[in-house]
């Protein structure tokens, strides 16, 4: 099916509209009876949409692999380029990937690439997700993920617009609320709820100003929120008090050594009574050394998720941040990102079904 499923009922409308005027011209019908006979077929049509199974509904696949921006001397996935150079090493991937997601650091240091790889995408119409900190920290935080001063947390969607031209579609925010509540390392801030979700819509604020029609997706460790789903929906009930909308998703990042086949349903069940969807991300642990190794069980674990879990989340994440996989492409050889995403993609064993919310064999991931 198409990428997005407005798409197609779009198209269907414009030609229902053009046939509808065609004949009007024929048969010398009013032009208020063909407005209201056009009128009343959209209404049908946005009703049907309604009425369509979740299977066939959007469902967004996000990429994220490594990328070759130098950390501490060292580039760790260095042929990240060739994803924009030659679009022959992933053509699987290329038609299928609905959002690509970067690193803030990344558009902000290189904007010359990151505005030709932005054209690329955009040609091939993805859209561009970026994972941002959004937590404000002035006096505590210092070298925790999260966590930034707020000048910082404002320059980069500054640089990213004027400096490489790019509007930013989604924003990925990076576990602020962990991090700035339940973490209790050095440096930790231990931030009340309400004060986590007061700067994280102070950053919403900030950001919108200079990318004004962005979503926000936020991401969390939720297998270690110390308060479980209770302390996950007040904060987004304080989000949404304040930015008066909760979040466009909620993103796991699910810690796959942990029993989270009992412990994620209550999230799910909890954003389910706000009308909030969820996403995953489908990784490996970090403890993996082999590329053949990370994807077997990267693979093995998206399986097992969609085995196990059965509401359907609204995205789903081929996500690394870790050495491996080395390699991004070609999607011909399994054990790079291009090959693991093309293996989801033709090969997965298991799907979600819409009405009885029970795997059935099938594709792994919808079409787009």
């Amino acid at each position: 099916m198409p990428r997005h499923l407005n798409f197609a009922i779009t198209s269907a409308l414009a030609s229902i509209g053009m046939g509808l005027q065609r004949r009007a011209g024929e048969v010398g019908l009013m032009k208020a009876n063909a407005q209201r006979a056009l009128g009343a077929i959209v209404l049908r049509l946005l009703c049907l949409s309604a009425l369509l199974p979740a299977s066939v509904l959007a469902q967004q696949l996000w990429f994220a692999p490594g990328d070759d921006l130098e950390v501490k001397g060292i580039i760790s996935h260095p042929d990240f380029p060739r994803l924009f150079d030659d679009p022959s090493v992933w053509p699987t991937g290329l038609a299928h990937v609905n959002v690509f997601q970067f690193r803030a650091p990344y558009l902000a240091r290189k904007p010359e690439e990151s505005a030709r790889y932005y054209g690329f995408l955009k040609a091939h119409h993805v859209e561009i997700g970026v994972a941002m900190t959004v937590l404000p920290a002035e006096s505590c935080g210092q070298g925790i993920e999260g966590t930034l001063p707020r000048r910082n947390i404002a320059d980069y969607p500054r640089r990213i617009k004027a400096i490489a031209g790019i509007d930013i579609d989604f924003v990925v925010m990076d576990e602020p609320l962990f991090y700035g509540h339940d973490y209790n390392g050095k440096n930790a801030c231990n931030f009340s709820i309400a004060d986590i979700a007061k700067g994280v819509a102070d950053s919403v604020a900030t950001i919108r100003s200079y990318h004004p029609h962005a979503k926000f997706i936020l991401v969390e460790p939720e297998q270690v929120l110390s308060g479980g789903p209770a302390e996950l929906g007040e904060f987004l009930d304080g989000y949404r008090a304040i930015v008066q909308e909760y979040p466009f998703s909620v993103r796991f990042d699910v810690l796959w050594n942990r029993d989270w086949r009992s412990q994620l349903p209550p999230f799910i069940a909890m954003l389910k009574a706000r009308n909030v969807g969820y996403g995953v991300i489908f990784n490996a642990m970090g403890n993996i050394k082999e590329d053949y190794a990370w994807v077997a069980a990267a693979e093995e674990n998206a399986r097992d998720f969609v085995a196990s879990i059965h509401t359907k989340p609204d995205h789903i994440v081929i996500q690394t941040w870790q050495p491996n996989p080395l390699r991004n492409v070609p999607e011909s050889d399994r054990d790079t990102m291009t090959g693991y995403l093309k293996l989801l993609i033709e090969h997965g064993s298991v799907t979600w079904t819409a009405q009885n919310h029970e795997p059935a064999t099938g594709p792994l991931l919808h079409a787009p």
